[in-house]
């Protein structure tokens, strides 16, 4: 039975690809004329499935195929507006049994090339889709020893697409096939799957509107919502290791008057990126741009520094997010009528866990945070006041919808415990916090 059904799995390949050319095998290319970029449908969605197949069966740990799931993944899909006649030799007739047959798809045999495929390959099932880029995946992830070789890669292809399929016997395949010079290290495998480009577009610009909900919390000093525009630019580093700096203004909106907010000015690396784990590490500035007698009106007119780092981890259908950080205290002057009263603020740990589900282009999901201050104090005429070390913790809701040039997003934030009847006014940093027990926001980014 066992032999059966291996011949039952040959004979659907040889079906599935009786008219394919032979990919990455010296192509010449000359058929680049007339491609558009493939964005959707059935090919684009088997792309997707291969690469979940190769995930689940932990291709990378097999020494040889380190390369072959970045290639599958990142390859950039184009589509032809005509079909075209196979012209290179036929190595291997279980895939090739006409050497006039249309061709599927062709792609160069060197890492990282573009796979082009013609209208016929529109005629394959989703199994012979799926099977056909891993194939292609092949011709420019084996070595150059042997990703011409289209035997060696047809046998690849086969155990890695055999419905009874497992790790073992894909490895013990790629071990009989691949000359021991030819097979990568596990260094090397490292180094492939970190090199999976995870921040094509880092830049951004955009703009985010937020109300503070007052929700019966008193304040000499009101803000009832925030307009800030923001540009971040990531002009140096790797494709992994974008570093760049940030500005974003920001306007009050008092009720009765307007006046500028805050200027935050930033920077940000990421460290390091693999396994689909990401760490960074920030630095972010907000500054007052109020002069010397708007700053005696306001308890937010001080400067803070906060610095922290992120560790993020994505999954195929989910998002786990975690930020840890510290902002600097200070002092504000408020005056009201004749009294004037000094602000204390003492520095603040900020914790943050963030998560959710990815949903197509949506990201479903919120998050929950702790602030801890080491103290806050006000001090005017004969009222003096001191709270000494609290503690905030708020949560709340996210909803992001985000591709490659564009994003829209919806936050909520809600004072969930405080002691001593403290409130996000206290912490007077209203870009990492906001004022009052919480917010509402809206935001929208282009990306590029």
């Amino acid at each position: 039975m066992k032999t059966i059904s291996s011949l039952l799995v040959l004979l659907l390949c040889s079906v599935g690809f009786a008219a394919t050319t032979r990919v990455g095998n010296g192509d010449s290319g000359g058929d680049l004329e007339g491609f558009t970029l493939l964005e959707s449908g059935p090919i684009v969605d088997a792309r997707e499935t291969a690469v979940e197949r190769l995930e689940a069966l932990n291709i990378r740990s097999i020494q040889g195929l380190g390369q072959l799931l970045p290639e599958v993944r990142t390859t950039t899909l184009y589509f032809s507006e005509k079909d075209v006649h196979e012209t290179l030799p036929n190595e291997n007739a279980r895939f090739h049994s006409s050497i006039t047959g249309l061709v599927y798809a062709r792609t160069f045999s060197e890492p990282h090339a573009a796979t082009r495929f013609f209208p016929v390959a529109e005629k394959l099932n989703q199994d012979q889709l799926v099977a056909l880029h891993i194939h292609e995946g092949l011709h420019r992830a084996l070595p150059p020893s042997v990703n011409t070789n289209e035997s060696v890669i047809a046998e690849i292809t086969l155990a890695i697409t055999a419905p009874d399929t497992s790790f073992d016997r894909i490895q013990d395949t790629v071990a009989s096939l691949l000359p021991e010079d030819a097979s990568l290290s596990a260094s090397d495998t490292e180094v492939a799957v970190e090199e999976i480009e995870h921040y094509p577009n880092p830049s951004s610009v955009g703009y985010r509107y937020t109300v503070f909900q007052r929700g019966g919390a008193i304040s000499n000093y009101p803000v009832s919502s925030m307009h800030s525009i923001h540009s971040h630019l990531y002009p140096f580093g790797g494709k992994n290791t974008p570093f760049g700096m940030g500005i974003e203004a920001s306007l009050l909106d008092r009720g009765q008057e307007g006046e500028l907010g805050p200027l935050g000015i930033s920077a940000r690396l990421r460290l390091w990126s693999q396994r689909d784990f990401s760490v960074g590490i920030f630095a972010v500035g907000s500054l007052n741009t109020l002069s010397a007698e708007e700053l005696q009106n306001s308890p937010f007119g001080r400067d803070i520094l906060t610095a922290g780092f992120s560790l993020r981890k994505d999954l195929d259908h989910a998002y786990v997010e975690n930020f840890i950080s510290i902002s600097t205290g200070g002092e504000a002057t408020h005056r009201v009528g004749l009294i004037q009263y000094q602000y204390q603020y003492g520095e603040v740990y900020n914790v943050q866990v963030r998560g959710g589900v990815k949903v197509g282009a949506f990201d479903l999901g919120g998050f929950a945070q702790l602030n801890l201050a080491s103290g806050f104090g006000v001090n005017g005429g004969a009222f003096s006041s001191d709270i000494g070390r609290y503690r905030l913790v708020s949560a709340g809701p996210e909803l992001k919808y985000v591709n490659d040039k564009f994003g829209l997003g919806i936050q909520g934030r809600f004072l969930v415990d405080a002691t001593k009847g403290a409130n996000f006014d206290y912490l007077g940093n209203l870009f990492e916090a906001g004022a009052a027990k919480g917010s509402l926001s809206a935001s929208m980014s282009l990306f590029f």
